[in-house]
């Protein structure tokens, strides 16, 4: 039975590179499972994304209609490739770098911007429903100021000659990054566990090693892995 860690953080915290990292070093002794999201709007190469911001007609209203069918395809595509993933391989740990039922991002990328004013229980609820999923066993949060994490994500796309999505920005940063901390509230108050790194001015390295020593000790002792290899 795997653990799924949800890691999460605003664009520029260092999601992906941390998984990597803490992957490759647990997976020397055990079996990991990376899981990447990709929302519609990517694949579409953001355009309904940004024509919805910019009409303020029912086209406006159309396009999310549409978004969201499509986002429903590819999330129960996401979670069917997860199960039949886990089922094959048996992996200790399922990293994921986007969490369907929390992560904020998704509600405005992806999604109906309209979802993110709700109170987070009741956006929990709600989300639950629409991705067919449920709240992730362990979530490592990666903080860092939507300041540092811009000039990240300008860098970065730089590097890679891509253009900023459309929430790629400071206002939408920082309201991201509140949106986060409302949702760790609610599951710390939810006794689910959420251990916190703060990558502001730190290396990838020294990150990702507190990342593994965290799992290694909550997870990795010789009667807890006989636990989780036993299933429920």
């Amino acid at each position: 039975m795997a653990i799924e860690v949800a890691v999460i953080g605003i664009d520029g915290s260092g999601k992906g590179s941390n998984i990597a990292q803490s992957a490759a070093h647990i997976g020397k002794d055990y079996p990991v499972l990376i899981m990447e999201w990709k929302s519609i709007a990517y694949v579409t190469d953001e355009r309904f994304s940004y024509i919805s911001r910019l009409q303020t007609s029912r086209v406006t209203s159309l396009l999310e209609f549409i978004r969201s069918i499509f986002n429903r395809i590819k999330i129960g595509w996401h979670r069917f490739r997860q199960a039949s993933l886990i089922s094959d391989h048996n992996p200790v740990f399922c990293f994921e770098d986007r969490d369907l039922v929390l992560d904020p991002s998704i509600l405005i990328v992806s999604y109906i911007p309209v979802l993110s004013k709700v109170p987070i229980s009741t956006r929990v609820r709600v989300m639950e429903k629409l991705t067919m999923g449920r709240l992730s066993d362990l979530y490592i949060y990666l903080d860092v100021t939507p300041e540092t994490a811009f000039k990240r994500v300008c860098r970065r796309h730089r590097q890679q000659n891509k253009r900023l999505s459309a929430h790629e920005n400071l206002p939408d940063l920082r309201r991201l990054r509140d949106q986060y901390e409302a949702g760790l509230a609610f599951l710390e108050g939810s006794n689910i566990p959420v251990f916190r790194v703060n990558t502001e001015g730190r290396s990838i390295q020294e990150c990702s090693a507190e990342i593994v020593d965290f799992l290694m000790r909550m997870y990795l002792g010789d009667e807890k892995l006989k636990a989780i290899n036993a299933g429920p």
